[in-house]
């Protein structure tokens, strides 16, 4: 769902401070044109999800990981209303707004990126299995940390830099470890959770993208860096209304993504292909949630690299 708490503060700060969008703001609300009604609505939504939000912080029972749970569901549930009582025309002015926003912290230096306690917990393991020199490393989100790459390929020097959630400033943020280690290949594959969790657009992907491109070659411009396509998704299977109807952005964007792995990288791999079967849809015995691979999945994604020996 997108990640409706980390924008719903400041409409805009000077020229270089980080800005975010408040969705109920009277800013937005008059650049959307709403009416007396809708005002009424979303001041009632708003105050909803502020009475919810003092509960859950009032309730001295619950861990830090429940609490976080429990405002990222009020907060995906308020988003929902919110984007309930819009017309079509409206909701796609306050996307053209958060992507103007995202794409302004952007020139200005400032990611849109979040360390949830699953990352900080990632990064304590990675720092319990270093890298070393020349290794084989699959970076990316859960898709990549579910993977057993060790096993699926015993003969290699196979690390696993995934971690669920992650998205391409979460990336971009850990690539030092990674250039430091000078390995012989990364395999990367990112991006979805920008596109169903965060909505951003592909523009805003692609600059990171490139971003870590460079970095990455400019750090160890010998490692062969490889650009995995974006996986389909299967709308059927899956619980998180914000990925669902993504087939048509997913395919330009892994288009845009394929011209970058051509021309800066040791090449593209196309992953998105391989798990579907002509209908754009992640075939359902790779997948029980729609999105994440079942174990004949990874077997699938093995024996393509093999094939095709990029490893």
């Amino acid at each position: 769902m997108l990640s409706f708490f980390l924008l719903a503060f400041i409409v805009r700060g000077q020229a270089q401070q980080k800005q975010s969008l408040n969705y109920y703001s009277d800013v937005v609300l008059n650049k959307i044109e709403a009416t007396l009604d809708q005002r009424n609505s979303i001041k009632s939504i708003r105050s909803e999800l502020d009475l919810k939000l003092s509960d859950i912080k009032n309730n001295v029972g619950l861990s830090v990981d429940e609490i976080a749970a429990k405002n990222k569901q009020v907060y995906n549930e308020a988003f929902l209303k919110y984007n309930a009582v819009l017309s079509d025309e409206q909701k796609s002015m306050v996307k053209k707004l958060l992507f103007e926003v995202q794409l302004e912290n952007v020139r200005n230096g400032h990611g849109t990126f979040h360390e949830s306690d699953h990352f900080k917990k990632r990064m304590e393991l990675f720092k319990t299995d270093p890298l070393p020199k020349k290794a084989i490393i699959f970076l990316g989100n859960s898709i990549t940390e579910q993977g057993n790459w060790k096993s699926l390929f015993p003969d290699k020097a196979v690390y696993n830099r995934g971690i669920g959630g992650d998205n391409t400033f979460g990336v971009l943020a850990r690539l030092d470890e990674i250039i430091e280690s000078k390995p012989e290949k990364i395999f990367l594959m990112i991006g979805i959770n920008d596109l169903g969790s965060r909505q951003w657009d592909n523009t805003l992907i692609l600059e990171n993208y490139n971003k870590i491109v460079d970095k990455i070659r400019k750090g160890t411009p010998k490692t062969r860096l490889y650009i995995q396509s974006i996986l389909p998704l299967n709308d059927s299977l899956l619980k998180g209304a914000s990925y669902r109807n993504k087939a048509d952005t997913i395919m330009k964007l892994n288009n845009e993504l394929q011209l970058i792995g051509d021309s800066k990288c040791a090449g593209f791999i196309d992953l998105y292909s391989l798990f579907h079967h002509g209908d754009n849809i992640l075939d359902s015995k790779y997948t029980r949630d729609g999105i994440h691979l079942l174990p004949d999945g990874y077997s699938v994604w093995m024996e393509f690299l093999k094939k095709n020996k990029y490893l």
